[in-house]
């Protein structure tokens, strides 16, 4: 079988030059020595390790500022109920609430009005010549008969040591 070639200038067509073929040019990795590929290699791994060493720092730092965060929540949180913890002690240890306590739970009379008790302070190194004579009430000159009853009661006890931590607690700060 023949075949025929058309030729450009049967239609007059101004003839085409032909290419020239270039020479082959090589890929790089044909180009590059071993010595080159195992460089670059060992860049790209030191690279990549660097950035995984900085993306774990970050994670770090993120995981500690949401611990902080949490953290001062709860302190914030504890401050409020150590204010109201505060003022439900001094709302306690006011003398109202004392003496209402006294009443209606202990079961304890107000004294009357004319009628003062004097305690006598005990002395650790001296006699008790300066005090008054214990069992008298100032007011009336009357012996006091229940002064031996009150010595002896140990809620009464209990509760003026729980008064005097409570204003040394006030005191001090």
């Amino acid at each position: 079988m023949i075949v025929a070639r058309e030729k450009a200038e049967y239609y007059g067509l101004p003839e085409q030059p032909e290419k020239k073929r270039r020479a082959r040019v090589r890929p790089l990795s044909e180009q590059l020595a071993m010595k080159d590929r195992i460089m670059y290699t060992g860049l790209v791994v030191i690279i990549f390790c660097s950035c995984a060493v900085i993306a774990g720092y970050y994670a770090q730092v993120l995981a500690t500022g949401y611990k902080i965060n949490a953290v001062e929540k709860e302190l914030s949180l504890l401050r409020t109920e150590s204010n109201g913890l505060f003022a439900e002690v001094n709302e306690i240890s006011s003398l109202d609430y004392v003496e209402t306590v006294a009443v209606n739970k202990l079961g304890m009379v107000r004294p009357a009005n004319d009628e003062v008790v004097v305690v006598q302070a005990v002395s650790q190194a001296g006699p008790k010549s300066s005090a008054p004579a214990a069992g008298r009430s100032v007011a009336g000159n009357k012996p006091e008969t229940k002064q031996a009853g009150r010595d002896g009661n140990w809620m009464i006890k209990a509760f003026s040591k729980m008064l005097g931590r409570m204003e040394q607690s006030i005191q001090t700060g």
